[in-house]
């Protein structure tokens, strides 16, 4: 089962973090994310923590 993300969403939190598409988000700015003021911010980090014990395929 894989998990969709809309197309608009793809990209958003390294957008947000000033991250370079395809380059891995610091663990300092992941929990930087995760205690901000933002929810939506919130939400995208908890996403990627999240999603880092997902089995992915390559």
């Amino acid at each position: 089962m894989a998990i969709e993300i809309k197309k608009s969403r793809k990209g958003l939190l390294h957008k947000k973090l000033g991250v370079a598409a395809g380059e891995r988000i610091p663990a300092g700015k992941l929990q930087a994310a995760l205690h901000s003021k933002s929810e939506s911010l919130r939400k995208e980090a908890q996403f990627a923590e999240n999603s880092k014990k997902f089995k992915h395929s390559k």
